[in-house]
């Protein structure tokens, strides 16, 4: 437990800033597969900015991780090398382009054209930051963490998150429209192959102190509950298109709290390949 209350600033993190850069990618399947009215893009323009501002808390929250805030000016010196300096850049790139479209859209200022371009390229770029954020956590050191599944486990949580916001976004702006049923699949498709590759790599690893396999009994559960939670929910999101605003707020709080704690069980599971966890 002491190892994951350390983390709870990334665990923050890993959920705020993929699930608001994956409303982005969700939106940009809704203008790509579907065709709502001008009048529903209008009104949902100006909604835009609240995955934005929920992907910037997320690298807020990253920032009491540190033991002293200007120490991030140092980590953009490894760019290009080090994963955490790539996961910083890619969330910048991100979230440039992300507000830029969020103001446009408060404004009025989008066509139909330029919407749809911009939120394709905001889209791509969110899905290229989810995919680093979880390249971050590729260690050698980390015999629980030594494989694709962290990046999995992040793209998946960012793309059944960000269909649950953007539900509550379409719901709130009036939109009928219903949230694509593609990047939720293969979102929760990601998760679990991600969850469930790390705990059967977990399983037959251990150190010389501590067992992957009680690290998996222990964490495990949570792990599995939080998945639960965030399928049923999202599942519902996807089939019921008429909910109200409540509902799908409802809904996307689950989903929330579903990842929150998966990402709780990963830290968890964290285990080192030295003699500590």
């Amino acid at each position: 437990m002491h190892a994951i209350a350390q983390e709870l600033p990334l665990t923050l993190f890993t959920t705020l800033a993929p699930i608001g850069a994956g409303c982005f990618i969700a939106l940009a399947g809704v203008l790509a597969s579907k065709r709502p009215s001008d009048e529903d893009l209008r009104r949902l323009d100006r909604l835009v900015w609240v995955p934005a501002l929920i992907a910037l808390l997320g690298f807020g929250a990253s920032v009491l991780h540190l033991a002293d805030p200007s120490h991030m000016l140092h980590a953009l010196r490894g760019v290009g090398h080090s994963p955490l300096s790539n996961e910083i850049v890619a969330g910048a790139v991100f979230l440039v382009p992300a507000f830029l479209y969020a103001a446009l859209g408060w404004m009025g200022r989008l066509s139909a054209g330029g919407r749809r371009i911009l939120a394709v390229a905001v889209g791509l770029l969110a899905a290229v930051f989810a995919v680093f954020t979880g390249l971050a956590y590729h260690v050698s050191t980390i015999l629980s963490w030594t494989a694709p599944w962290p990046s999995l486990q992040i793209l998946g949580f960012s793309l059944v998150g960000g269909c649950a916001l953007l539900a509550v976004l379409m719901r709130a702006s009036g939109c009928e429209q219903g949230v694509p049923f593609a990047p939720c699949a293969i979102g929760l498709v990601c998760a679990l192959v991600g969850l469930a590759g790390m705990a059967i790599q977990l399983q037959g690893a251990a150190n010389a102190v501590h067992s992957g396999a009680a690290l998996l009994a222990q964490h495990g559960p949570l792990m599995a509950a939080g998945f639960a939670a965030m399928a049923v929910a999202a599942g519902w999101v996807v089939a019921v298109r008429r909910a109200g605003v409540a509902a799908s707020a409802l809904a996307c709080c689950v989903v929330l709290a579903g990842v929150f704690a998966a990402r709780l069980a990963f830290y968890g599971m964290q285990l080192s390949a030295g003699l500590s966890l």
